[in-house]
């Protein structure tokens, strides 16, 4: 249906017209309504504020990748598979976030545990170091 549109604007005589003298405009005021419809689709999605300084920090993030010539698809796939590389614990579980304790006035905690060979102990490794006693 949009291509049966778009040929029938096409065949138009006004539309082509338009369309000839948009590419005739100078590329600063074409580039001007670009930014400028950007920034009015990303407010308009959520009417939030941080969806546009978020565009303008993709847009300036784009312009020094595209100035030092780097590589667009690896950014992209990062941004977009890295919350899902969530490295398996030794028994084939998502390893979970722990929250740091923050030990109680006057209690004295060791720094992390080490086994033997020199590597941080896990949670279910034996050689792991018994942490303070609770007082009940």
């Amino acid at each position: 249906m949009t291509l049966g549109l778009a040929i029938v604007a096409g065949a138009l005589p006004g539309i082509t017209m338009l369309n000839a003298i948009v590419l005739v405009l100078p590329f600063t005021y074409f580039n001007t309504f670009i930014v400028v419809f950007c920034f009015l689709g990303a407010y308009a999605l959520r009417n939030d504020l941080a969806d546009v300084w978020l565009t303008m920090l993709f847009g300036i993030l784009g312009f020094f990748m595209r100035r030092y010539d780097l590589p667009v698809p690896p950014l992209v796939m990062g941004v977009i598979l890295g919350p899902l590389a969530v490295l398996p614990d030794q028994h084939g579980r998502p390893r979970q976030r722990r929250e740091r304790v923050r030990p109680a006035p006057g209690e004295r905690r060791d720094p992390a545990p080490v086994c033997g060979d020199g590597a941080l102990a896990g949670p279910e490794d034996p050689a792991r170091v018994a942490g303070p006693r609770r007082r009940g």
